[in-house]
């Protein structure tokens, strides 16, 4: 969507949600159908790459000593570690992306959604997306294959407690923006859509001096009116 040739700032979209949730098949249409203006958040990584995974596509690949250098030199704007391997989000992607009028899809969990909320509130919209039932969860999640049974188990529970925690910030102002019920798939990526879209156009993002430009009255105009 255009706006008149106006620049903007970027976004950084969390699109988050239990397995199932449908956030994954939405970032990758997001990407394709808006390539031009939308990018995945590529974060840096100690662990091994694995089968298919692409060097600056799927990940930053590093070992721990490039790493902790990283970190010494302030170079993340966050980062953890997940069994054993660690994983950080670079600040020069994501300046480099806000200020080129970008939006970034970051792939991260309820926990590092509200991380980037708390710290870049402006910046940051949070869509948390979930299936119609508990039951249609479970569907989903047995759907999709290649799960043990510990493993459904484990995604259920991940579930519960982002549910738990989807409902402590109901009514907080400044964490979860949106909340869709994804039962039809192509009504909900067109509401994660119409998000993107509107979130772009909200006056904070938009170039001062653009829209000075546009709001000004020429003083010959003015004195027309006379």
């Amino acid at each position: 969507m255009q706006n008149h040739g106006v620049k903007r700032r970027g976004l950084l979209f969390c699109l988050i949600g239990p397995a199932g949730g449908g956030k994954t098949t939405f970032c990758e249409r997001l990407l394709v159908e808006y390539h031009d203006s939308v990018r995945l958040s590529v974060s840096v990584t100690t662990r091994a790459p694995r089968p298919g995974e692409k060097e600056g596509v799927s990940y930053f690949f590093t070992n721990q000593e490039d790493f902790k250098a990283r970190v010494a030199r302030g170079e993340f704007f966050e980062w953890e570690e997940i069994h054993g391997n660690s994983y950080g989000t670079l600040q020069s992607v994501l300046d480099a992306a806000l200020s080129s009028g970008v939006d970034l899809l970051l792939d991260v969990d309820i926990r590092g959604a509200l991380n980037f909320k708390n710290r870049l509130p402006k910046d940051t919209i949070v869509v948390f997306l979930a299936p119609p039932s508990s039951e249609e969860l479970l569907r989903r999640v047995v759907q999709r294959g290649g799960a043990s049974s510990k493993e459904v188990r484990t995604r259920i529970e991940t579930a519960k407690r982002e549910y738990a925690k989807v409902i402590e910030l109901a009514k907080s102002p400044a964490c979860i923006d949106y909340f869709l019920v994804n039962e039809d798939k192509e009504l909900t990526y067109q509401s994660v859509k119409n998000i993107l879209l509107a979130e772009r156009t909200r006056l904070m993002r938009l170039d001062e001096a653009a829209i000075q430009k546009i709001c000004a009255i020429s003083p010959d105009l003015e004195k027309e009116l006379v």
